[in-house]
């Protein structure tokens, strides 16, 4: 079965297709709408729950600075959803999932794993803790990539870098150990249209 993915950035997108290939690789993924940050997927949300009901539609969104998941679901959603549409909410960002990899993470920045906290869900802004810890990198080129210069939030190749420990190193169980929110996302997605 086709399932269509909705999220925020590269970043989720490459996170749910690791999860979903773990979890569910009896469903496949299209590519990724949104990619266009939260705002787009607020305002086109009543629109996917509508589409859902033709191809079964999974939507990501970061918590960010809102105080909590059903603060946010009151605010974007008025209506019923769908049974086909599953919609998550990353605590705080999708970063937290993947800091939750300590030793992964750590390795993957060249700094010491006592950098960063057992409890990524902690961190106010995992996006920018992990550009802080690359900063301290060893690795000069992964510096460059991803640490910014001038106003920018992130560095030129932050999302490359971010996408390729995804695909490539995120140890996606020790992840589990570590994350509350990642763990009722994978819950979810295993029971996902199970009963279709």
């Amino acid at each position: 079965m086709l399932i269509q993915p909705v999220v925020e950035d590269i970043v989720q997108e490459q996170i749910l297709l690791r999860v979903f290939k773990k979890y569910r690789p009896d469903l496949t993924l299209y590519s990724a709408l949104g990619k266009k940050g939260s705002s787009y997927i607020r305002d086109k949300i009543r629109g996917f729950n509508e589409a859902s009901k033709h191809v079964p539609f999974v939507v990501m969104t970061d918590l960010d600075r809102r105080p909590c998941p059903p603060a946010l679901i009151e605010d974007w959603i008025d209506f019923s959803l769908s049974s086909s549409m599953m919609f998550r909410i990353a605590v705080v960002e999708a970063e937290a999932w993947l800091l939750a990899d300590r030793k992964g993470i750590s390795k993957y920045l060249s700094i010491p794993a006592e950098k960063i906290p057992h409890n990524s869900e902690a961190i106010e802004n995992p996006k920018e803790f992990i550009v802080s810890l690359a900063r301290k990198s060893r690795n000069k080129t992964l510096r460059m990539d991803m640490v910014p210069e001038g106003i920018s939030a992130v560095g030129p190749g932050y999302n490359l870098k971010m996408v390729d420990f995804t695909l490539r190193y995120w140890n996606i169980d020790e992840a589990l150990s570590n994350s509350r929110s990642l763990k009722k996302a994978v819950t979810r997605i295993k029971e996902f249209l199970r009963m279709t």
